[in-house]
């Protein structure tokens, strides 16, 4: 080979480049030649299988029984053998019956073709049920495995289809204007165009927007309407109350289907409200601004219709804003026009175009748990309606302070509460012979720092201070000229704490009250500075007498004898 180029050098290149470029071409063209031959003869035999699937309808129906058609054919010169189609269904198609069934195996998902002779086809169906969400793709995998002169080989096929529709079909009847704090009725009808009945529809509503309740009851932001069956239209009766004050919001009911663990979306209705301030002018007006447990309160409560259209049905409830206390009580003073409902309502008939109108009353604030520094708002709402629409006003008075919840037991005994005798002396008592009798007095307090506690009592001229006293806190003073006595405690915390003080008391009768209850001790009286309210809690305490109340062991002898 190099002494051929040598002697073609010799002879053609050495006077002309022309030779040497056509003998490299000509190389080049046989080198391919060679080489296509060889790729021809060893390049695979291409399968000609043929496989296609479609869905009949035009369209995919969530929710509706439709049928896949799959087609195939065998193309091939050569018979092939050993046919088997096998189906990966999404998991939320739902399989109702293949045709023809006596080739389908339901647990392996596959239709056996067996030998196909060339140009032999066929096609095979499926009926079943597409759930999917609205909007979305989904797909159906097919696999057509086979063999050709004993070689395993396949055929593939995917259809991608689009969820376009739903056979839940939702529609809502509603307001187009509604009242802030008010309920408007929602008609939400459902229809059900599938073929098998549904158990597992919800509906959903954006809760940020929307309080939804039926009969009473607020739903879930997705909740169970129950089953629906083929063609039942199922109407629903709701009330919705807008969270918005005011403009325009949309209310927007989503239907879903609920398949395994998976709610898809189905149809999506959108509607668009105004919501509007209703024209009621409201406000109340306290006469304090410190209140204690169960102490009346009085109020001026101001209406006026601005609305331009007649309000009726009007509902003023009162409500303490602190948890710590309950409204009851509420009466009203010089307005016959409202009607009371339940210790906390007023109730009034109607509020005419342009009308005003003020009513006064009371009502209590009791403490139902204890609380520290209790500031107490009254919220009343006013709920209406207008042009058969529901609507309402809230509004809050200023604070009121609570004064703290300061109770004072003061209880004599001869007898303590275990059956200890404590007292010295005859029962009943009698005439020239002293008896004694134990005094305890005890400050319990929850809510606010008192300071400066002091409980007073006068002692008669024929009783005395034997001496004996225990004291857990503060001192006990007793002025001989004034026969005052005086407990007297610098703080109490704003949780109680254990104050309290025992002193025993000697009474000596005379003849002349034979037949007579003794005083103990009179003109009890108790007073505190409450920092939080800045001003003073006082109050009056029962006179004690030989008729001991806390002392039930004594009954029958409290009064003087021979």
């Amino acid at each position: 080979m190099i002494n051929l180029f040598k002697r073609r050098h010799e002879k053609f290149y050495k006077n002309s480049k022309f030779h040497l470029i056509a003998d490299v071409v000509l190389l080049a063209i046989i080198i391919f030649l060679a080489g296509s031959l060889i790729l021809i003869k060893n390049w695979p035999e291409q399968k000609n299988v043929f496989l296609d699937s479609k869905i009949i309808e035009n369209s995919v129906v969530s929710g509706k029984n439709q049928t896949i058609e799959i087609r195939y054919a065998n193309k091939n010169k050569e018979e092939i053998t050993d046919g088997e189609i096998n189906i990966f269904l999404p998991e939320n198609f739902m399989l109702d019956k293949a045709i023809p069934n006596d080739n389908f195996n339901r647990e392996t998902m596959s239709f056996v073709i067996g030998n196909l002779p060339s140009g032999a086809n066929g096609s095979i169906k499926l009926s079943g049920t597409f759930f999917g969400e609205v909007g979305t793709q989904e797909k159906i995998s097919f696999v057509f495995d086979y063999k050709k002169k004993g070689e395993p080989l396949n055929a593939l096929n995917t259809l991608i289809y689009p969820i376009e529709k739903s056979a839940i079909e939702t529609g809502i009847e509603m307001t187009k204007e509604m009242y802030s704090g008010g309920a408007s009725s929602l008609k939400v009808t459902v229809k059900n165009n599938g073929d098998s009945l549904s158990d597992a529809t919800f509906l959903g509503y954006d809760s940020d927007l929307w309080l939804v309740e039926k009969e009473g009851k607020v739903l879930d932001n997705i909740f169970n309407i129950g089953e629906i069956k083929v063609n039942e239209l199922k109407e629903i009766n709701l009330l919705v109350t807008p969270k918005r004050a005011e403009g325009m919001v949309n209310f927007s009911l989503i239907s879903y289907l609920e398949v395994g663990k998976n709610k898809l979306i189905q149809q999506k209705t959108d509607h668009e409200i105004l919501v509007k301030q209703p024209k009621i002018s409201v406000s109340l007006n306290l006469n304090k601004s410190v209140i204690k447990d169960n102490e009346t309160a009085f109020f001026t409560l101001d209406l006026e219709n601005q609305e331009g259209k007649p309000v009726t049905d009007l509902a003023v409830l009162f409500i303490s804003k602190n948890k710590n206390f309950k409204l009851n009580s509420i009466s009203v003073i010089d307005n016959q026009s409202f009607k009371i409902s339940g210790g906390n309502k007023l109730l009034m008939a109607e509020l005419k175009v342009g009308e005003s109108k003020r009513v006064k009353g009371s009502f209590k604030l009791e403490r139902i748990s204890p609380g520290f520094n209790d500031e107490i708002s009254v919220s009343i709402n006013n709920a209406f309606m207008i042009d058969k629409q529901k609507s309402s006003v809230t509004i809050s008075s200023s604070g009121v302070k609570a004064a703290s919840d300061l109770k004072i037991r003061s209880l004599g005994y001869y007898y303590g509460p275990q059956g200890d005798q404590l007292g010295v002396g005859p029962l009943p008592p009698t005439p020239e012979i002293p008896t004694s009798y134990w005094i305890f007095w005890q400050a319990d307090n929850a809510g606010n720092e008192l300071n400066n506690l002091n409980i007073s009592a006068q002692l008669p001229e024929n009783v005395f201070l034997t001496g004996n006293k225990s004291l857990l806190s503060g001192e006990l003073v007793f002025d001989n000229k004034t026969r005052k006595i005086n407990w007297k405690v610098p703080n109490i915390d704003k949780v109680g704490g254990n104050n309290r003080v025992g002193f025993e008391i000697s009474v000596l009768p005379h003849y002349k009250d034979v037949g007579k209850e003794l005083n103990l001790l009179t003109n009890l009286r108790y007073e505190a500075y409450d920092a939080f309210i800045n001003a003073d809690i006082s109050g009056l305490l029962k006179n004690i007498t030989t008729n001991l109340e806390a002392d039930p062991s004594t009954k029958g002898k409290s009064k003087v004898a021979l």
